[in-house]
Parts: structure tokens; sequence; C-alpha cells
């Protein structure tokens, strides 16, 4: 580098440098890198071709010049042609005549238009692989290009190959982002075509725009927090945040300071000043999960920021004001424990301004294929795995089941038999044993035939007749709710005796 331009050289290397940084878009990067390499060396006109390893050919992704436009639909075998011997060389190369040169294509110049004279070309590689070749065109202000000249070709060429891979490495952050946030959004969603749950989306619907409190009943892992959660984005506070605390995950000493925060000092450990969940999600929503494990005491405290909307931090008298919406769910009998005194009359109440029961999955059988495909696509994607469907032998297993883990249960077994399956199908060997091997319960009638709604219809029947026609006893014996078991005698036609 003794005759280098040094002001020139670094001149170049700062502006691919900028271009870098400046643009996560490939196709503007290399093209304002080949105006750059044109200007710099005072050229005509300038190119990129790119390898196809596949089909061992190079092709023009981006050139300037006159003739830039009738390059895009050509290309070049890898070993033909100086770009290509280059690229297949791995070496840089100066031609001072092109025409004399036997590996000049001049097929090119003749579709083009373009003559041609003199060349510099040097490989763009990157951690030794051959990504494609750099070429500049007919110097405009002296008859060919000289070692100075590849020297400096060859210092963009290595600013290129990072410009690529830092490019294409954006693109394929982005693109797992929104692959990301697609899952996300799929794990948000409340899924099923049954009357139940259709009518529960009805009432979210009509509640969620409402500045009210709700709150959610129903068993564990069937899906309180998806309708708080469908609750706030339907409402004018979705914009804000949703906040979420189990209120059996923290020991009664613990959860006041959680949901209202505290001042230094406040108590042991208490090293710095923290801001509660009241205050996190200020103007948002507040999910207060399995709210029947609450102790007395602090369901005094969440009474009076319920009625005044005014609390204190641990270690303050200063009144905060609370601007949340109050979402509360259960898997316990709320008025049962109001009853055994073991849950505040006037909370309930209070927290019961408007309500939801959501049912078991045990009785909303109809969405579980809905479901179990949710969850394919869901784990399939987030795996990197293309498993699309199942067995029958599967799908038998799965609707026999009973479900006491409800969606929660069901989604992951799925999530292990996507990660255990080496096809694109569930097998029944992809299921863990537990469900595989349970004992299906089956009854049978002596002497009866005909169709399963018949059986049926025959087996709630006589379940009635042989509890006085008492609804609830006979749900209760039959494992289904009062409502599925009304539903049934409505569309079977029994007839109750009284």
């Amino acid at each position: 580098m003794n005759n280098v331009d040094y002001k020139k050289y670094f001149e170049l290397l700062l502006s691919a440098s900028k271009l870098i940084n400046a643009s996560f878009s490939l196709n503007q990067a290399l093209e304002d890198i080949i105006k750059a390499a044109t200007l710099s060396l005072s050229a005509e006109a300038a190119s990129l071709l790119f390898v196809n390893q596949r089909t061992q050919t190079l092709f023009f992704k981006a050139a300037s010049g006159n003739v830039a436009d009738a390059l895009k639909d050509q290309s070049i075998n890898l070993g033909e042609g100086i770009v290509g011997w280059v690229a297949k060389e791995r070496k840089s190369l100066i031609v001072h005549d092109a025409k004399s040169d036997p590996r000049h294509k001049s097929d090119i110049d003749k579709d083009t238009g373009f003559s041609t004279r003199s060349i510099i070309a040097s490989p763009v590689e990157y951690q030794g692989e051959v990504l494609g070749t750099l070429e500049v065109l007919n110097p405009i202000d002296k008859p060919y290009f000289d070692e100075n000249d590849l020297i400096l070709l060859e210092a963009l060429a290595s600013q290129v190959a990072i410009v690529i891979r830092h490019c294409t490495s954006y693109a394929k952050l982005n693109q797992q982002n929104i692959e990301l946030k697609k899952v996300i959004n799929l794990e948000h969603k409340i899924i099923g075509n049954s009357t139940v749950i259709q009518n529960v989306l009805q009432r979210i619907a009509k509640i969620a725009p409402f500045d009210v409190t709700v709150l959610i009943n129903g068993e564990s892992g069937t899906g309180k927090e998806l309708v708080a959660r469908a609750l706030h984005d339907n409402s004018p506070r979705s914009k804000k945040p949703f906040i979420a605390i189990n209120c059996t995950a923290l020991p009664e000493n613990l959860i006041e300071s959680e949901l209202f925060g505290h001042e230094k000092g406040a108590f042991t450990g208490a090293i710095a000043s923290r801001k509660g969940k009241f205050e996190t999600a200020s103007g948002g929503t507040l999910f207060l999960d399995e709210i029947g494990d609450m102790g007395m005491s602090m369901q005094a405290k969440i009474l009076r920021v319920l009625e005044t909307n005014i609390y204190e931090r641990v270690g303050s008298d200063q009144p905060m004001q609370a601007n949340v919406r109050i979402i509360a769910a259960t898997n316990k009998n709320l008025k049962q424990l109001v009853d055994e005194q073991k849950f505040r009359e006037d909370l309930y109440y209070r927290l019961n301004e408007m309500q939801i029961e959501l049912p078991p999955l045990k009785e909303r059988k109809s969405d579980i294929m809905l479901l179990v495909n949710h969850f394919l696509n869901i784990f399939s994607a987030s795996f990197h795995k293309e498993v699309t469907g199942i067995s029958k032998e599967v799908k038998d297993i799965l609707m026999n089941y009973d479900w006491p883990g409800n969606i929660r249960e069901l989604k992951n077994v799925i999530k292990a038999a996507v990660v255990l399956c080496d096809t694109d199908t569930l097998e029944e060997c992809d299921l863990p044993e537990e469900i595989r091997t349970v004992n299906v319960e089956v009854f049978s009638l002596t002497g009866e035939t005909g169709s399963l709604d018949l059986l049926e219809k025959k087996y709630i029947a006589k379940i009635l007749k042989e509890n006085n026609w008492k609804k609830s006893k006979t749900a209760k014996i039959l494992n289904i709710s009062r409502p599925t078991l009304d539903a049934k005698i409505k569309q079977y036609g029994i007839l109750i005796q009284k």
C-alpha cells in the first residue's frame, strides 16, 4: 500500500461503514455501495453479482451506469467470464484490456450495448464462503485500473460482505419477531365454536366496553386469564397495561406490598421504594387471579380500594389514587365461602358487578379438535417443526379423555407430543402414558342397540328415573353441569315426570 491514496482509501471505508449502519434494507444498502464504488474509483459503471450455489451461476444484484437496468436479466455460469473466474478462484483480478482477455464474456456487452475496456474485480467472501463478485468497469480519467484501485476495491468488497450479513441477519431476526408475534397473538386467542363458549364471547363483547368490575368463575385451566385479557383488549383501557397477579402464589405478608408497593425501610429487606401492581397498572386493568385464596385482612384492603379508589404504599401514610379496572377470577364457589365466613360478603358483591362462567373442557368437547389444531400451530411454529395433523387413534384418545386439568392440560399434552413427534402427524406413542392408558368409563344397557344418541337418551332417562327426576342430582352423577343436562333433555325430548 506504499502508493495508495490513504485519504481516498479511508474515505471509501468510512462511506461503506456509514452505509452499513444506515440501512437494514439489503437492496438499498447494496445500491448505495455500488454508487459509492463508482464515484470513488471514478468509473463508468460497477456491479455486484451474487452466487447461486444451487444453479452454480452468478446473477446481477446491484449495478450502476447507463446499462444497469439491462443487466437485471443477465446471468453468468460460475467460472465463466471475468467475474465468474474471480468467484470460482477466489482471487482478485485487474484486466487492463478486456477485449484481449480470453476470460472476458463479450456477450453481455453485445446484449447491453456497453463497451468494456478495463475491469477490476474482487470476490466477496464471508467466513470462508464466497457470496459473489464486486466489479468496477472503465476508469474515466485514465486508460485502465491499477494496483491501488484494486486495493480500494478489495477493502470495499470486505465491507460488502459485512453489509450482506448485517442486513440478512436483521431480516431473519425481523421475520422471527413477526413469527413470535403471531404465536403470541395465537396464545391470547379464545378458541371454540361450541354454544357455551360462543355465549361467553358474546358476554365479553357486551361487558368489555363498560368500566365495571367482573368476576370470572371457572375450574383451573379453563382460560380465565384469556377472558380477562379479552375484556381488557376490547375496553377503552386497552392501550394501558394489563397486569395480572396470582393471589395464591404470594404469602399473606407479601401480597400487600406486591399490590400496593412499599417505601424504603418499610420492612426488613425493603432496601428501596417499589411500585405496586395498582400503580403499575394505572389507567389499565388489574387482574386478581384466584382471589378466593386471599386472606380476610387483605380482602378488607381491596374492598377499600374498590369503594374509594384510595390506597397507601406499605410504610407510608400518603394516599395514592387508584385508576384501574378490577377483574377477578376464582376456581372456588365464593358464595359458599361467604356462607362459611371465609370470604367477605361485601367484597363478594362488589366484585360481582358482572359475572362470567367458564365451562370445563369436558362440557365443550366439540371444541377439543379446534384447540388441538390451535396448539399444533403454536408449538409447530415455536419449535420450528411441521406437525400438521393427528392420527385417528390420537383423536379418539383425546376425545374420550375427561381433561381434569382442562385446556391447560390439553395444551401441555400437545406441547409435549409435538416435541416427541418425528413426522408431520401426532401418533399414539407421542402422547403421555397417563393419557394413553386412562380407563374410559363405558356404560352398557343390556339388550339395547341403536345409535349413540339413542343410547345416551335412554341412559339419561334411566338415571333421572332412578333419582326421582331430580336434575341437579342426576347431573352430578353424570358428571355434567345442570345447563348441559337441561340442553340434553331438550335435545332428546325426554319427558320429566313429577
